[in-house]
């Protein structure tokens, strides 16, 4: 048996005419490096959510402004229809909001986009993790240990044999 992953060596847990149990540690590589980018996954999927909790707010602004706009609008345009306020004002008003229902547009696709990111953060993490778990070495069944092939420090390619088990 060995690892799915090259690395160096770290820890050796059994040796040779140990039984071992299924599930059980037989060695581990080097992780430090495996470890930090579970920690950056771990952060960016962190920053997705903030991110998420930001558009959030973005949009229920954006809408507040588009009510506010819309109120604006409807009584410059009742107002211009008794010539109290000039046509000119009516169509400003007209598209101030326009561009309040594009921004709120704008912000809704936004959140999309922060929840796709949020998605691939968390998928990033879970791959970051299983390599992690690549990095250690486990009985694939009850066996006994009848050889081991590598000393701890040993640097190690991927599918190298590490040990001999007889079930």
């Amino acid at each position: 048996v060995g690892f799915e992953v090259g690395a160096t060596l770290a820890s050796v847990e059994v040796d040779h005419g140990d039984r071992v149990k299924a599930g059980q540690v037989l060695a581990r590589l080097h992780a430090g490096e495996q470890e930090a980018k579970v920690e950056k996954a771990k952060t960016a999927v962190q920053i997705a959510e903030v991110n998420i909790a930001r558009s959030a707010a973005v949009i229920e602004k954006s809408r507040a402004v588009l009510a506010q706009k819309q109120e604006t609008s409807k009584r410059k345009q009742e107002l211009a229809g008794r010539d109290v306020v000039s046509a000119q004002a009516a169509e400003e008003a007209l598209r101030d909001e326009a561009v309040a229902v594009a921004d709120v547009a704008v912000a809704e696709s936004d959140n999309k986009v922060a929840a796709a990111q949020l998605e691939d953060a968390r998928a990033q993490l879970g791959f970051e993790e299983t390599v992690l778990g690549h990095r250690t070495l486990r009985a694939p069944f009850d066996a006994m240990v009848v050889e081991r092939l590598k000393e701890p420090g040993a640097v190690i390619k991927a599918g190298d044999p590490i040990f001999t088990l007889v079930d």
